[in-house]
């Protein structure tokens, strides 16, 4: 009787010792794992800007032809072609016609670099439009120009990173560190090759050779007609640039 009695107990205690247990049970944290990622770095990578410019090449009849058609730097020509203008920059005047700069040497006149800040009225009629960096330029025969206002055009600095499809009669290279380089109208370029042709880029100048005056001790040497000087085996032209006579570094 006795153990009927204590099994009956049992029974009835159970569920309250479980749910006492319940009750009791340790409920641990759980930790959760954070992973830590650095910031990623993003690297830029800054290379020219590359605006092809598909050049039209200039109207060229020649060096026996005088008329208003164009010639190349250091052309002669008896007189000038009709219906030039003359432009002046910083006092010095040039004359011009169809893209070509001319000024006088001796009973004759030579075709010149175009002066930058030169202002014209009228471009040859097969100039290259092309717009870069927001501005619109034309192009011809290694000049580029901005449209300042109806009909007026300014000789400009070539943008730097336009890259042209040809120069024309008339460039010079140069060999500086190893690289070469190519000179048409003060503006430098570094050939680049594009599929099975060379483009041109325009660059800075690599020799970095402009000096505001010329050394004392230079000496003034003449070739082709033009007045050049020579200082410690160099020797530099006096050009207009940005308004303002300097020193460029030239290459014969």
């Amino acid at each position: 009787m006795k153990n009927v009695l204590l099994l009956l107990a049992l029974f009835v205690s159970l569920p309250m010792f479980a749910q006492r247990v319940r009750r009791t049970t340790v409920v641990r944290p759980s930790y959760n794992r954070v992973m830590v990622t650095p910031p990623r770095r993003t690297v830029i990578v800054h290379t020219p800007p590359r605006h092809v410019v598909v050049v039209r090449p200039p109207v060229y009849r020649g060096p026996a032809f005088w008329g208003p058609y164009w010639h190349p730097v250091g052309f002669y020509v008896p007189m000038l072609p009709p219906g030039y203008m003359t432009v002046y920059v910083n006092g010095f005047p040039y004359y011009y016609t169809e893209g070509v700069y001319y000024v006088k040497s001796d009973s004759k006149y030579k075709v010149t670099e175009a002066p930058v800040g030169a202002v014209v009225s009228s471009l040859p009629e097969n100039c290259t439009t092309f717009d870069y960096q927001g501005s619109t330029y034309f192009y011809y025969a290694g000049t580029y120009y901005l449209k300042i206002k109806k009909k007026k055009y300014k000789v400009v600095k070539a943008p730097i990173g336009v890259m042209v499809t040809e120069l024309p009669e008339g460039t010079k290279s140069i060999n500086q560190g190893g690289v070469t380089f190519y000179v048409c109208h003060g503006t430098y370029y570094r050939p680049e090759p594009v599929g099975d042709s060379v483009h041109y880029v325009v660059v800075p100048n690599p020799s970095g050779e402009i000096l505001k005056e010329i050394p004392e001790g230079a000496t003034v040497v003449k070739k082709d007609g033009d007045s050049y000087y020579s200082y410690s085996g160099k020797y530099y032209k006096a050009v207009v640039q940005d308004g303002n006579v300097v020193y460029k570094q030239v290459f014969f």
